[in-house]
């Protein structure tokens, strides 16, 4: 899951011109989120994992391919619910 969010975070903040801390923000809803969890110092939940990679979706730039990362398999049934809120 870390090397995956690290993927889509860094490409993301690149083709927007964003900092991590900004997207990280708007992916996460803390803007330190990101940092420190690509430093190892901290953890998330497979269904905040799922509302972060749902977010990305809504948010993608038509224009980027999106990265190719590893799946992560579901394992419950309301974990697109995130997608919704990303629209918000």
């Amino acid at each position: 899951m870390r090397s995956n969010l690290r993927a889509l975070a860094y490409a993301f903040a690149r083709a927007r011109g964003h900092s991590l801390t900004t997207v990280s923000k708007h992916i996460h809803g803390s803007g330190e989120f990101f940092e420190k969890y690509f430093n190892g110092e901290g953890s998330t939940r497979i269904d905040t994992y799922f509302l972060m990679i749902n977010r990305f979706r809504a948010r993608w730039p038509k224009d980027l391919p999106w990265p190719e990362i590893e799946e992560v398999k579901k394992l419950g049934n309301k974990l697109d619910e995130g997608f919704v809120d990303a629209q918000n």
